[in-house]
């Protein structure tokens, strides 16, 4: 439902994602997913989605023991 309210921007879309993901899914996988999409968004530069996404995978990587 929250869809068509997504900002365009990577990195505000990143934050969005993670409050979304954070607030409706339990368990694990709901928390590693938003620390992916916030650690993603933090670690975006100029909109570059390789630097997110490996920000993101870092994390998870991280706190996720894996």
């Amino acid at each position: 439902k929250d869809l068509d309210s997504y900002p365009a921007d990577p990195v505000h879309l990143c934050q969005a994602v993670a409050r979304t993901i954070s607030y409706s899914m339990g368990g694990s996988s709901g928390v590693l997913l938003a620390m992916f999409f916030e650690s993603a968004a933090a670690s975006m530069k100029d909109g570059d989605f390789v630097s997110g996404f490996r920000g993101g995978v870092d994390s998870v990587m991280h706190y996720g023991g894996a």
